[in-house]
């Protein structure tokens, strides 16, 4: 939270290497890792610009799936769990997913889950398991299903900084290996910090200036919430002292 050329660069890897791509986004509030309030509604306004800019740039290749907080800001699902659902979609070419997502399973070659390090082996920590066969049918034994990280594997980091280039066409390999390690957290310290600067270059460059533009007012809007709130709070305790 937001979403940051960290999370583009396996966005675009999956773009380059696959036919169709699923993308999951969460709009619940994080405040962990900066200290920054990321809140839920910040959090929706924010993905409402970046779909945007994402449809405009993808078009149909990209499925674009929000997972929406309710008003008590609790999660119907979490990303995890609609990408085990998309696996037993495939595995039990379950007809559900073209009502779901327009794309008949029995048609899947190959499935790849992007992400993190630290996410895949979670997603693959009962394979070679008895829980294999709950988790993923046959699919892992078929040779059907991989979890990628774009960071460990054949070809590691040259991958996403090579399915990066259209996108930053003029940008050296140290600067996009640099884009492609940077986390939410450090975005939203750029925003406690106010630099503007490395918080517009955080944010992936398919979104025109303007939007980026948009999401930092969004941001700092809360920054500065967050100060008056504080700056009331020390006039209130020095009153009363």
């Amino acid at each position: 939270k937001p979403f940051t050329t960290g999370h583009f660069s396996k966005l675009s890897l999956s773009l380059q290497e696959n036919d169709k791509v699923i993308f999951f986004y969460s709009t619940a509030s994080r405040k962990k890792g900066s200290g920054f309030n990321y809140t839920q509604e910040m959090a929706k306004e924010v993905f409402d610009i970046v779909s945007i800019a994402l449809k405009r740039t993808y078009g149909n290749k990209l499925i674009i799936n929000p997972i929406i907080p309710n008003s008590l800001g609790k999660s119907p699902s979490t990303p995890t769990r609609e990408i085990f659902k998309i696996i037993d979609y495939v595995a039990r070419d379950d007809p559900q997913m073209t009502v779901d997502y327009g794309i008949n399973p029995a048609n899947i070659k190959q499935i790849t889950i992007y992400s993190d390090p630290r996410d895949i082996k979670m997603y693959t920590r009962n394979i070679g398991t008895p829980n294999e066969q709950k988790y993923f049918g046959n699919l892992v034994q078929d040779d059907r299903l991989s979890f990628d990280s774009g960071l460990t594997d054949d070809g590691g980091i040259d991958r996403m900084i090579s399915s990066m280039r259209d996108t930053y066409p003029d940008s050296k390999d140290e600067e996009l290996e640099h884009l492609i390690t940077v986390r939410g957290s450090e975005v939203r310290s750029c925003v406690i910090g106010g630099d503007c600067e490395s918080l517009r270059r955080y944010l992936p460059d398919f979104l025109i200036t303007k939007e980026k533009n948009a999401i930092i007012d969004i941001m700092s809007q809360e920054k500065t919430l967050s100060s008056e709130s504080l700056l009331r709070a020390f006039i209130k305790t020095r009153l009363v002292g």
